[in-house]
């Protein structure tokens, strides 16, 4: 069976690498910004489309000349148009990271994690014209645990949605393959994550900022302000269940051997990892963030 792989990130790369060794991929479709994807196709000497956009006609024209029986999409940044909908034979799935029908979009994971679920899922669906809505073929559910952040449990998805896209391929193999309508009615969707999303609220309290923090990816991580400087946070945890202080204050200057304390509105959180940067962008020094970062300053 002659499959083609759509797809884009660290989401899409795993099971690119497991359909490499196991099918006949007769071709890889990714954007021209994801160099991941591209460079896993070159290694293995497969035929690559770079698109720029859905609309290109290169895409339709790559897609109808590698004759697909199936299309596998994985972290794919692009909704498909209708015209390559009907182009293989036994349709296009995909592998979306939660359990249909709740949380629809292209942060699936993210917005699992930031909500606070005890479980997120990984689900593999027919796609139709709409976004995360065709019929269901196979689901499975993961814990998120205390200890996970984005990157383990995009790790734990990867390896169940593989296993449940095996044993899809093996049905596809054996004829044709129905799926579970959906239950519009119980549908969520969020969006993409934007620069407000990341933005830490100190009166939000201590576990949103916490699971905030471990659902970003570390290029695009949670911040907060000071008057003239930016402080992304990539890791923290809590040390109290009282604020020592109001919403955003430094109660703690960070140290060699001692993390940032900051105050929340129900507690206060420590900082492991952080980075300091200007207005301007650029990274602010160790000993210049010292003075910045002075106990009694509010992040807002």
């Amino acid at each position: 069976m002659k499959v083609v792989f759509l797809g884009g990130g660290q989401w899409g790369l795993f099971p690119l690498k497991m359909l490499l060794q196991k099918e006949q991929v007769a071709g890889i479709v990714a954007s021209v910004k994801d160099p991941l994807i591209v460079r896993e196709g070159l290694k293995n000497r497969i035929p690559i489309c770079e698109i720029v956009d859905k609309h290109e006609q290169q895409f339709e024209t790559f897609l109808r000349a590698c004759e697909p029986d199936l299309i596998i999409v994985a972290g794919f940044p692009f909704i498909l148009p209708p015209k390559i909908l009907d182009i293989p034979f036994r349709g296009i799935i995909n592998l979306h990271g939660s359990l249909l029908p709740a949380y629809r979009g292209p942060h699936p994971l993210e917005w699992q994690i930031i909500n606070g679920e005890k479980n997120a899922g990984v689900t593999i669906h027919f796609i139709d014209e709409d976004i995360d809505s065709g019929d269901i073929l196979m689901q499975a559910e993961v814990p998120i645990l205390e200890t996970d952040t984005l990157k383990t449990m995009a790790l734990k998805l990867g390896h169940k949605g593989w296993r449940l896209l095996e044993d899809i391929l093996a049905r596809f193999k054996k004829g044709s393959v129905q799926g579970i309508p959906q239950k519009h009615h119980l549908s969520s969707y969020y969006g993409k994550i934007t620069e407000a999303d990341r933005k830490i609220d100190w009166t939000s309290g201590r576990m949103a900022i916490f699971n905030l923090v471990r659902a970003l990816p570390p290029y695009a991580p949670a911040f907060s302000d000071l008057e003239n400087a930016r402080c992304h946070i990539y890791r923290l945890c809590s040390v109290t269940s009282k604020p020592s202080g109001v919403p955003g204050q430094i109660l703690c200057q960070p140290s060699v051997s001692h993390p940032m304390i900051i105050s929340t509105s129900d507690g206060d959180v420590a900082v492991f990892e952080y980075t300091l940067s200007g207005r301007n962008g650029r990274k602010i020094s160790q000993e210049a963030a010292n003075d910045i970062l002075n106990p009694g300053s509010l992040f807002f």
